[in-house]
């Protein structure tokens, strides 16, 4: 496989890339396109990628979950996912989130698992995404 990016303008790029693999082999590839603008997610969790098929995200061919989080006010959000051959991956994007006794700041991350529920404390101004992804034991 080969892939290659780069950025074809004189603005800095920041984003995030991220790697699935789908459940099954030698499937047609597929592409999704959404809009999810920032003021239609205010304090709120939403799904932007699911194993589930619908017009709210985008669908993957993996028992797998993205979802986006954006908070003005400082918040508590609570988070229950299956936790069987799961974990879940939090990405700090802007703002401080503090989790079991630990905070992380704007780009930090931590991966959970052998738990099927988190209490997120978010400080004001707070954007995060939550990963929910098959593991191997």
């Amino acid at each position: 496989m080969r892939h290659e990016e780069h950025n074809v303008g004189d603005d800095e790029v920041n984003f995030l890339k991220i790697w699935i693999e789908s459940k099954l082999q030698n499937i047609t590839p597929r592409y999704q396109r959404r809009q999810f603008p920032e003021a239609k997610r205010k304090n709120q969790l939403n799904t932007i990628v699911s194993n589930e098929e619908g017009q709210a995200h985008c669908w993957i061919n993996q028992n797998a979950k993205l979802s986006l989080g954006y908070y003005e006010a400082p918040q508590t959000v609570d988070y229950t996912f299956n936790s069987l051959n799961k974990a879940l991956f939090l990405f700090v994007i802007s703002g401080s989130i503090m989790l079991d006794g630990q905070t992380l700041q704007a780009r930090d991350s931590m991966g959970i698992w052998e738990t099927d529920h988190i209490s997120l404390v978010c400080a004001a101004d707070t954007r995060f995404l939550l990963i929910e992804a098959p593991i191997n034991h």
